[in-house]
């Protein structure tokens, strides 16, 4: 009596192959459709009237006063204090902070190069792709590839 065989594990080890393809292909679709939602917002609101978008796909737009040339403008590195709300593209809100002090070097791509185009007292609005924001593993109660919509008021920056 044979007990190991390759014509009996072939078979074993060629369905334990199909189930670890097909399980991985349901993963990596999970967030196909929110991914094709939300790529379709951006590409049809990135040009919106008054927005500015950058090389890196960040889309933006000063809604509040403009502020005195002279104002100091962020660096990479500073500690900003801000009032934002953040929402998904069907506008509800995902976070919403008052006097909230922020390192800019600990946020997300997006958001720290928004900051760093405002100074202190003004107020921007301005659209994240996911590639610039939390990508395609999301954050917490952000989704992966996730487009990001932004309010900020810039209250503060201090050069740490």
């Amino acid at each position: 009596m044979k007990l190991f065989s390759f014509q009996r594990i072939f078979p074993i080890l060629g369905l334990f192959v199909f189930i670890l393809l097909f399980s991985a292909c349901e993963k990596s679709d999970k967030y196909i459709d929110w991914k094709i939602i939300n790529q379709d917002w951006y590409n049809q609101h990135k040009n919106d009237p008054g927005f500015t978008v950058t090389e890196s796909g960040l889309v933006y737009r000063r809604v509040g006063p403009k502020a005195n040339p002279a104002d100091r403008t962020p660096n990479a590195n500073d500690v900003v204090i801000v009032n934002y709300e953040g929402k998904y593209i069907d506008g509800i809100t995902f976070e919403d902070a008052k006097n909230k002090p922020i390192t800019l070097s600990g946020v997300v791509p997006g958001f720290q190069e928004a900051l760093l185009k405002m100074k202190q007292g003004e107020i921007f609005e301005f659209y994240i792709p996911f590639e610039i924001g939390y990508g395609k593993k999301g954050r917490g109660n952000i989704p992966p590839y996730t487009t990001l919509i932004y309010q900020v008021e810039l209250l503060e920056s201090k050069a740490y």
